[in-house]
């Protein structure tokens, strides 16, 4: 069987809402799961990293037939989730250094 590439439209974020509400839902459920957590700019590639194999392999699934659409979704939440932290992390130069500071963060998203 030929592949025969499906060809997607950026749409410039213009419906954006949902998508802030998921990577929102995401950062928490992460915080959740893992807490706060002080890793170098290294750390955060690789687990971004991870996260994108988990989306090519998504892609992958869906583009040759076997792969529900929604976990294309779900790992590209995860990989803009990462991405926007290590973007906050870098923009706001925030450094780990109070561990009672990752608690009253927990306690304001929560």
């Amino acid at each position: 069987m030929k592949y025969c590439p499906t060809y997607y439209t950026d749409r410039g974020l213009r419906d954006d809402s949902w998508i802030l509400k998921k990577i929102w839902d995401e950062n928490t459920s992460q915080i959740i799961k893992w807490g706060i957590q002080s890793k170098s700019a290294w750390e955060w590639l690789t687990f971004t990293t991870e996260e994108l194999g988990e989306l090519a392999k998504a892609i992958a699934d869906y583009e040759y037939g076997h792969g529900p659409r929604e976990e294309v979704v779900k790992e590209a939440i995860q990989v803009a989730t990462l991405a926007l932290k290590i973007a906050e992390m870098f923009e706001r130069n925030i450094v780990a250094n109070r561990a009672d500071a990752d608690e009253e963060y927990i306690d304001t998203i929560l």
